[in-house]
Order: structure tokens, then C-alpha cells, then sequence
């Protein structure tokens, strides 16, 4: 029997080799956090998505039913002789505008279920609505946004573990040139066996040594391997260099449009009210006969735009604020629970 054991006493290029895949370890663990991140910015954006085709529903049906009951109004008047048929005719094709947009709008929100479902791995018949009125200002200053992304993004962080990772590469390769040292250790133990089978007795002898193995020539493999971690490590280094400036500009750009889309949330507000009292107008000037129906529809079609457009402002807002949190490497759950405390069920 022979039992052999081997300890490596000094061996470089296999230590930084061990360095090395501990770092790509951690890369992995950062390139996890973004990936995170990236599901849970979809799933917010599928489910705002779906909320704002339910706003647009909710908005629809109102001009619906309002139109429902102008059209009613103004038959009779038509059949009274007190109004024309082309006033008729031109409430009637609105109304029949209004119905085409009511089936996209409900297309555009089972769609956005299925989206929802698609995530989260459930069917979802129904989401909780957003009921803060007041939302809140971008927080910080843009700088300062990006001083963080660029020190706390996981992809740079990732990114940075590469790096480092591939310098330990290049210093494993490198070690490759230095001798093994390691201690060798055996023992044989023999019994029944001799030379010319002539009978010994049993015997055991133990060994132990030093092994020396010095590197003389390996055909260029080393050098080249040397060479292909240098290149590697460049390649890394750029890529580095290509994401920091991504998010540095993507950052700035998030905040920027979060400014802008909550200056658009108030002017999108008073817009609604502007048209608000238009469309009042318009109704007053087409019952003292001053206004034509044409400009009273219009005004109605500008109004209902308008309160699509409030609802996009303040969804898009959201969308910005989590845009902003995902490029400045600071999304958390407890960001999503914030979000999730505006929302109820009606």
C-alpha cells in the first residue's frame, strides 16, 4: 500500500488565480443587484402602464356618458324643430369617436395586465390605484445624483470587480515564471513480496521532502497567456470607462426629466381647469345659439386630451423618480414600499 500527500508551500500564479475568482464572485453578486434592479423598474413601468390606460377608461366613460345624455338632449330638440340635423349628426360621430377610443383603451389595458402577469408570474385581475394627490419633489441636487451613481451603481461596482479581477489574472500569468515549492510526503508499507519471489518481511518506509520545480521553457505559452490578460484587462478597463460616462449621462438626463415632469404635473393641472371653463363656455355660447356644435365638440376632445395628459404627467413623474433611483445605483425595497404607500385599492 502507498499513500502519497502533496502541500504547495509557495505557488503564486494559483493564489492569484484564488484572488481573482473571489473578485469575479463579487462581480457576480453586483451584476445580480442590477439585474434586480432592471426587473424592478419593468414591473413598475408595466404597472403604471395599466394604471394610466384605467385613468384614461375612467375619463372616457365620463365624457361618455355626458355625450350619451347630449345626444338624447338633442334629438329631442331635432324632432321639436329647435335644433339642425347636422348638430345631430355631429354629436353622434363623436360619440362613435368616443366608443372606437373606449375599445383601444381597454385593449391597451388588458395588454398591460398580461404584461403585469408576465412579471410577477400570477394572473392579475385588477391593481391597486394611485390616490396621493400631493407627490414629491425631486429630491437632491444633480451633482450629487451623480457623485453616487458613479461610486455606488452595481454595474460600475461590477465592473470594478472585473477589473480587478482581471489585474490578478495578469499577475497569475506572471507568476508563472517564479519555481513551485512544495513538501512532498509518502509512506509504503509491504508485506508477502521480494525479488525473485523470495520471501521478505513486511516492511514500511515513510519519506519526506522538499520539491523544487523551476520553469524553463514552455514554448511561449506563459508569454502569450501574459499577454492575452493584458489585453483583457484593457478591454475592461474601457468598457469601465464607457459605462461611468453611460450613467453619468443617463443620471443627469433622469434628473432633468424628473425636474421637468413635475413642473409638467401642475401645468398639465391647470390646463384641465383652463379647458375646464372652455368647454363651459362653449356649452353656454351653443345654448344662446353664439357657438356651433363643432366648436362645442372641440372643446369637449381638448378637455378630454388634456386630462390624458394630466394622467400621463404624473405617471411619467413616477417612472422619472425610479429612473433616477436606478441610475444613481439607490434603488431599494424600501423606495418601492414608499411607492407602493401611494397606491390603494378603490
Amino acid at each position: 500500500g502507498v499513500v502519497q500527500a502533496r502541500q504547495a508551500l509557495f505557488d503564486l500564479a494559483s493564489y492569484r488565480a484564488y484572488e481573482g475568482t473571489g473578485l469575479t464572485v463579487k462581480q457576480a453578486e453586483q451584476d445580480l443587484a442590477d439585474a434586480r434592479m432592471s426587473l424592478a423598474t419593468d414591473l413598475v413601468d408595466r404597472y403604471l402602464e395599466c394604471l394610466e390606460a384605467t385613468d384614461e377608461a375612467s375619463y372616457l366613460q365620463s365624457e361618455l356618458d355626458l355625450t350619451d345624455g347630449d345626444t338624447q338632449r338633442i334629438r329631442r330638440m331635432y324632432e321639436r324643430a329647435m335644433a339642425k340635423v347636422t348638430d345631430l349628426y355631429e354629436v353622434e360621430a363623436y360619440y362613435q369617436t368616443l366608443k372606437t377610443r373606449e375599445l383601444e383603451i381597454h385593449n391597451a389595458k388588458a395588454v398591460a395586465l398580461e404584461k403585469v402577469r408576465e412579471i410577477v408570474g400570477i394572473s392579475v385581475a385588477d391593481l391597486a390605484r394611485l390616490i396621493k394627490d400631493e407627490l414629491p419633489q425631486v429630491p437632491g441636487q444633480p451633482d450629487q445624483w451623480v457623485a453616487n451613481a458613479v461610486t455606488h451603481h452595481p454595474a460600475i461596482q461590477a465592473l470594478q470587480h472585473a477589473m480587478d479581477a482581471a489585474a490578478k489574472t495578469i499577475a497569475s500569468q506572471w507568476a508563472n515564471h517564479l519555481p513551485l515549492v512544495s513538501l512532498q510526503m509518502s509512506g509504503i508499507y509491504a508485506k508477502n513480496g521480494g525479488f525473485d519471489n523470495r520471501q521478505l518481511d513486511p516492511y514500511t518506509v515513510g519519506t519526506l521532502g522538499l520539491q523544487l520545480n523551476m520553469p524553463l521553457y514552455s514554448g511561449g505559452g506563459v508569454k502569450a497567456g501574459e499577454r492575452e490578460a493584458i489585453a483583457r484587462f484593457e478591454m475592461t478597463k474601457y468598457k469601465h470607462l464607457q459605462k461611468q460616462r453611460e450613467i453619468e449621462r443617463e443620471t443627469r438626463t433622469a434628473y432633468l426629466n424628473a425636474q421637468t415632469g413635475y413642473s409638467r404635473i401642475a401645468s398639465t393641472a391647470r390646463e384641465v381647469e383652463a379647458r375646464v371653463k372652455a368647454r363651459d363656455g362653449q356649452q353656454r355660447g351653443y345654448e344662446l345659439g353664439a357657438a356651433t356644435i363643432v366648436a362645442l365638440l372641440e372643446s369637449k376632445k381638448n378637455l378630454l386630451k388634456s386630462r390624458f395628459a394630466y394622467a400621463k404627467a404624473r405617471y411619467d413623474y413616477i417612472r422619472s423618480l425610479v429612473a433616477l433611483r436606478v441610475w444613481g445605483g439607490t434603488l431599494t425595497r424600501t423606495d418601492l414600499e414608499e411607492i407602493n404607500g401611494w397606491l390603494a385599492q378603490h
